[in-house]
């Protein structure tokens, strides 16, 4: 399934350009931007469990460092034939070799997807005939099984793959089966950084170029694929960027796995717009989550609602608990009870951002700012486009929703009152 140029048609892309809707940046420009602006910042940390999920020490990057080795895995990439449009498959865990392979990958044009560390033979095998990947990435260990095992148990059934990799400190690749590639972080050679330089000029990425096939939860029938561009990616992001209000000095905790709209848009997209720091948690551990918070003086995350429901009413676990950094949190995927998003703006004075968004390509949200009053941003979302409907992000100003009530007509709808009812819109 090589997407080799140009996902959607260039006649859509032309107008919502020409109309502000979609721009013309790409992702890799992001990063060379920060790494431009802010060399000897700190970019990335680890999760604080590393050596539990992979045996060894967390790492802690500046954007120079971070840039250095995605140069030198990108070099490896381009070594495997992989060109622009070819589809790398990636099981790896929130860590820093997860941040390297998506900004390597796409800084050649090679389009990701990425795959939960819980699938298995059965998983990777649909997923990666259905995408027919070119290469897979994954890690030698984690948490006490091998996933690079997963995947070779699997490899002769998948006519496309050419390459199986594992990614990761070197520590962690003794036991690598034969015919796997190795590889460990390594800032690059004036070579590498030759190699990638000639390349990326050779053959520049476009916005509207496929990023990354994410897959559906698969709950009525097998999981599928779901193609972004840049485009679409660097629009939506604005919405995670303006509701938590992130900026360069926040410190962004993320608990969720970076392959699919949560973690990809949620955070890493935030994080590589505004060069604030990016600190991975994997998987999700309350003890971990919360020391996390303290030690990197976290100003912005996410939680599930059943968590800050309990911490809210645990005093116990709250007084032991630093969380003075905090200023803001996000939280949703389910409806939101009023008394734990009150309680929290109440009792510390943080606002909690009402999120939902899925693979399929909807994302919406209620802000503080849209939504002062705690109770409302528990249970409503903005009727983007409506009549009389002002909402504070530019990204209501884009054609990706067309709101229509399934009860009544919009007319029967007061402008700026909430309402219940199905939520309708019209995809873009």
């Amino acid at each position: 399934m090589a997407i080799s140029r140009g996902l959607h048609p260039p006649a859509k892309v032309a107008d919502y350009q020409a109309r502000g809707w979609w721009s013309d940046e790409t992702v890799d420009q992001l990063l060379d931007r920060q790494v431009a602006e802010r060399p000897g910042e700190l970019a990335v940390v680890d999760p604080a469990n590393r050596v539990d999920l992979l045996g060894t020490a967390p790492r802690r990057l500046t954007w120079g460092e971070l840039d250095a080795e995605v140069v030198s895995l990108a070099a490896r990439l381009d070594d495997l034939g992989l060109r622009r449009g070819d589809v790398l498959g990636v099981q790896l865990p929130n860590a820093i070799e997860l941040v390297e392979v998506y900004l390597a990958a796409w800084s050649l044009g090679v389009v990701v997807s990425p795959l939960p560390m819980q699938y298995r033979q059965r998983e990777i095998l649909g997923m990666a005939n259905q995408a027919e990947f070119a290469a897979f990435v994954t890690s030698a260990t984690f948490g006490g099984r091998s996933p690079v095992l997963d995947v070779l148990d699997v490899r002769d059934q998948v006519p496309s793959l050419r390459t199986v990799a594992v990614f990761g400190d070197p520590s962690e690749l003794a036991d690598v089966p034969d015919g796997v590639e190795s590889w460990a972080p390594a800032a690059a050679t004036e070579a590498e950084r030759a190699q990638v330089a000639s390349r990326r000029a050779d053959d520049p990425n476009d916005a509207n170029d496929c990023l990354t096939i994410c897959w559906t939860s698969g709950t009525e029938s097998e999981p599928k694929g779901v193609p972004r561009a840049h485009l679409e990616w660097l629009a939506i992001c604005w919405a995670t960027v303006d509701a938590p209000r992130v900026v360069a000095e926040d410190v962004l905790l993320n608990p969720f796995p970076m392959v699919n709209m949560a973690g990809i848009n949620g955070m890493f997209l935030p994080w590589l717009r505004t060069g604030c720091v990016l600190v991975q948690h994997h998987p999700f551990d309350l003890p971990t989550f919360l020391q996390q918070i303290a030690v990197e003086r976290v100003t912005y995350t996410v939680a599930p609602p059943a968590l800050l429901w309990m911490l809210l009413h645990n005093e116990d676990l709250l007084a032991r608990a630093d969380l003075s950094s905090l200023t803001r949190l996000g939280s949703g995927s389910v409806p939101l009870q009023p008394a734990m998003v009150r309680g929290w703006q109440e009792k510390f004075g943080i606002g909690v951002i009402n999120f939902f968004g899925s693979n399929e390509g909807i994302g919406l949200l209620s802000s503080v700012e849209d939504f002062p009053d705690p109770d409302d941003r528990a249970q409503y979302f903005p009727r983007y486009g409506a009549p009389g409907s002002v909402i504070s992000s530019p990204v209501t100003g884009s054609p990706s929703f067309t709101p229509t009530c399934s009860e009544s007509r919009d007319d029967h709808v007061t402008p700026g009152a909430p309402y219940r009812g199905k939520y309708c819109a019209r995809s873009s």
